[in-house]
């Protein structure tokens, strides 16, 4: 598959009628096996987080300013309402590539251990995953969602 791998807000034109114009910078292009790139593009991609934060229970600065924190987690919160309609339109519009990004998530796990080996951070998270896999716990959660649920 040809994946665009810097697909951001601003490599997105829309007219004044929000209709897509273009698509630019195109220079690191990639041919992908489907695995890897039927994943969320780059603009999607966060945090989950499924519960919106109340900005009431978020501490507020001299000023009566809320703390940064709370805007990181209504950004993540944002973001995965925004997956959940990207795959609500996916499954739509391609079936199949919704069926690729269920299906393949262990090899993209696999893909972010292999990438991430040598990280300290995250090696033991990485060890825990693969000997989970190994002693076969039922209902196993993913690498990429501990990694995601361990930094909330």
């Amino acid at each position: 598959m040809i994946y665009h791998d810097d697909m951001s807000r601003y490599n997105i034109l829309v007219n004044q009628d929000g209709v897509l114009t273009a698509v630019v910078d195109w220079e690191c292009v990639s041919a992908l096996p489907l695995w890897i790139a039927c994943q969320f593009p780059a603009i999607l991609q966060g945090k989950p987080l499924d519960k919106e934060p109340i900005k009431s229970k978020y501490q507020h600065d001299e000023n009566g300013k809320v703390v940064e924190l709370y805007w990181e987690h209504l950004d993540n919160y944002e973001l995965t309402q925004l997956r959940h309609l990207f795959l609500e339109e996916m499954q739509k519009l391609q079936p199949a590539w919704v069926e690729i990004f269920k299906s393949s998530q262990r090899q993209r796990d696999f893909d972010l251990a292999v990438t991430n080996c040598d990280d300290s951070f995250l090696i033991r998270r990485i060890r825990n995953w693969l000997n989970d896999m190994d002693s076969g716990v039922e209902n196993l959660q993913g690498l990429e969602e501990r990694i995601d649920n361990a930094s909330l």
